[in-house]
């Protein structure tokens, strides 16, 4: 990448994202995804979860918040406290605990070269049809890496120990640190990545293979090759409450859940395989689909291609403008890019 093309993005880049995570202007696509999946797996053995603080009211907020938001209720206090320390785990990727109007600080989370996979997207030197093979790769060992943790956090014998601060963004709150159990935070957060990977990829018809994976760093730059980088990164898709995306956000929804049940077996009895053997379910990457193969005819393409993500305000900056017009009219960029690109996952 380029010097041009890097200060580009720091000027005009919006937050990526695929489905988008809950705030008071966007849909929470990732909570329902995690709500369901979890839903349907079950939770984890109770005894082994930290008796949670009761005077401490700040996860009974995001609870009380998250429901009347997803509109859902939960059966107890211990289901409270899972699914919130969920929920966060879940979003935390997106954000990092930064408000959603931090545009520099969420811009920062986003455009790092280095944590691309925590969204299952191309990094900037997966280049041609074998970034694709090596971008999957690098999106199975971080969900691998965080599911790990997660067993390590579960297994330490003083069960004070298995909780731990979260930072959390809540509308009207501000960031407030929560605690949370370090398991579920950490399986959040592999969820994260291993649901991004249905919108930010174009897969078979039936959402079970992956074919091509989209690029979000070069796709909004001015020398972006799609030859070489690979499909830009899509708005479109990432709006699960549209009937034709559905299909991929209940694909999402049942590789959640198969993944949770997994977790919740490596869990007890440290069998890493059976969380590898979902992952070769719904992380399985086919070669010979990229673009010189017109994405073998993926039907996520042409609905990708409805709303691609770029810097369009920003390529029309003049040359030579005057340093306040450039400042105002990257401010602007921000917020018309705001507003396309909905706050994520």
């Amino acid at each position: 990448m380029n010097r041009v093309a890097a200060l580009f993005l720091v000027v005009c880049a919006t937050p990526a994202a695929a489905f988008t995570i809950g705030s008071a202007f966007t849909e929470p696509c990732h909570e329902r995804v995690t709500f369901e999946a979890a839903r349907d797996a079950g939770l984890f053995d109770k005894t082994r979860v930290t008796a949670f603080r009761t005077d401490d009211q700040t996860w009974r907020k995001i609870a009380n918040y998250l429901e009347g938001r997803l509109g859902i209720s939960f059966a107890d206090e211990f289901d409270r406290f899972l699914f919130v320390t969920l929920f966060i785990g879940v979003r935390f990727p997106d954000n990092e605990g930064f408000g959603f109007f931090d545009i520099m600080a969420i811009r920062e989370v986003h455009l790092s070269p280095d944590n691309q996979e925590h969204h299952a997207l191309r990094a900037s030197y997966d280049d041609n049809d074998g970034g694709n093979a090596a971008s999957v790769a690098r999106t199975r060992a971080y969900i691998l890496d965080r599911v790990r943790q997660a067993r390590e956090a579960f297994l330490v014998d003083d069960k004070a120990e298995r909780t731990g601060p979260a930072v959390f963004f809540l509308e009207f709150y501000g960031s407030v640190d929560v605690d949370v159990w370090m398991p579920l935070f950490h399986l959040g957060a592999a969820l994260h990545a291993l649901q991004d990977s249905f919108p930010h990829s174009y897969r078979s018809d039936d959402a079970s293979v992956i074919w091509s994976v989209a690029n979000y760093l070069e796709g909004i730059a001015p020398d972006f090759e799609e030859d070489r980088d690979g499909p830009q990164h899509s708005d479109f898709l990432d709006e699960c409450q549209n009937a034709e995306v559905k299909p991929l956000y209940d694909a999402a929804v049942r590789a959640s859940s198969d993944f949770l049940k997994a977790t919740a077996k490596y869990l007890k009895d440290g069998d890493l395989k059976v969380v590898e053997a979902a992952l070769d379910q719904w992380l399985r990457f086919e070669p010979g689909c990229g673009k010189a193969a017109g994405y073998c005819g993926s039907k996520w393409e042409s609905l990708a291609r409805r709303a691609l993500t770029g810097g369009f305000l920003c390529q029309a900056t003049p040359r030579g403008a005057p340093a306040l017009s450039v400042a105002l009219l990257g401010l602007a960029c921000a917020c018309t890019l705001w507003r396309r690109r909905r706050e994520s996952v």
